[in-house]
């Protein structure tokens, strides 16, 4: 009868090297990520707040229901560190008797650099104009 050959090879030290090396590499890799993780948190959180911050003035002007101002109108609210908050009216088109556009534009200084966006919607007259 033939006996089978075992080959009772374990790991060497030159594979145990190697794997602790691809390893190491990307624990680096994961690790160098994370910087650039929190600040785009950061940013999220920032543009988050300015289009809440938007949002809620455009909720207010619409449910008031009365005509604005071409003419810009600004705020400075609580909620957004370095902000300014500006909305005015436009024409909302041929067609849109009743509705008159609205926009507020929110502005924020976000590391010495000056940022901005703009929510847009139409506001339903009460009393729409001649």
């Amino acid at each position: 009868m033939k006996r089978l050959r075992h080959c009772n090879r374990g790991i060497t030290l030159i594979e145990i090297m190697v794997a602790f090396v691809i390893l190491t590499m990307g624990l680096f890799v994961m690790l160098a990520a994370f910087p650039q993780l929190f600040a785009l948190e950061t940013r999220t959180e920032e543009i988050f707040i300015a289009t809440a911050c938007a949002q809620e003035k455009l909720d207010e002007l619409t449910d008031t229901g009365k005509p604005l101002s071409i003419s810009e109108t600004s705020d400075s609210p609580s909620s957004l560190r370095s902000c300014t908050r500006t909305w005015w009216g436009e024409e909302a088109g041929s067609g849109a008797a009743g509705l008159q556009k609205a926009n507020v534009k929110v502005t924020w200084l976000e590391k010495g650099t000056l940022k901005s966006l703009t929510v847009t919607g139409l506001i339903s007259l009460t009393n729409p104009g001649p």
